[in-house]
């Protein structure tokens, strides 16, 4: 017998194309929005995070001339760098677990363990010290699963940035539904990177609630994204002057 051919890459070589149909899908939008050039000219360097999946390109509009940068953050998973991270902050909060776990044990089998010290063999304060240690993997594997999940589930969302001078465009699509954003650079109070359990890119607006953008991307990134809005845009210079 021959065996079964196996299904997956013709799967991901689907799944692939549909995501870059999107992104094709969403660029267009942005380019008609902005009145833009088809072709944008790609920067020839980049100051971007060495490990960073951001495309950056300038869109220069035929009518005006007025040169924008566009940003596009594709869907994708998370990386080594981001792994650590998530791991590194779930010790904390499995620690505290750890902790408030056994001081709750502790009051009743304390006392009875205090009142029969004389009874137990010399090897228990080493079964108490493997069960805590136990108990603390435990927990934070299981704070490390979800929040790896919640990530995994952040990134699937393709987001792409136009940055005009007097205006922020963005388009967004994910498992969480489509966005979409029009708004003039004088609505903007500033623009900052927020680090988070789940970083995100955090724009305050002058009467509407905050946007919150790019969740889950790697805090560098947010913080290059968040200093190019404020160029592009010269928020700072505008908050200057209104002081």
């Amino acid at each position: 017998m021959h065996p079964l051919p196996n299904p997956l890459p013709e799967y991901r070589e689907r799944e692939i194309t549909l995501q870059r149909t999107k992104m094709s899908v969403m660029e267009t939008d942005v380019r008609r929005a902005s009145g833009g050039s088809e072709s944008p000219a790609v920067l020839t360097y980049d100051n971007l995070p060495p490990h960073s999946t951001l495309i950056r390109e300038i869109l220069t509009d035929d009518t005006t001339g007025e040169t924008s940068i566009k940003i596009i953050a594709p869907a994708g998973e998370p990386t080594a760098r981001a792994r650590r991270r998530i791991a590194i902050r779930s010790a904390i909060p499995a620690a505290a677990m750890t902790v408030a776990t056994l001081a709750v044990c502790a009051v009743p089998i304390g006392f009875v363990a205090y009142n029969h010290r004389h009874l137990l063999p010399w090897w228990t304060l080493i079964i108490f010290t493997i069960f805590c240690a136990a108990l603390y993997a435990f927990l934070w594997r299981g704070w490390r699963a979800e929040s790896l999940a919640r990530n995994e589930v952040l990134l699937r969302r393709n987001s792409v940035l136009l940055i005009r001078p007097q205006q922020l465009l963005i388009e967004a699509t994910g498992p969480q539904g489509r966005i979409s954003y029009e708004i003039a650079a004088s609505r903007i109070r500033s623009v900052r990177a927020a680090n988070r359990e789940m970083p995100e890119l955090v724009l305050m607006l002058d009467t509407d609630p905050p946007v919150l953008l790019l969740k889950g991307r790697e805090f560098d990134e947010l913080q290059w994204v968040a200093a190019t809005v404020r160029h592009v845009m010269r928020l700072e210079e505008r908050t200057i002057h209104s002081q």
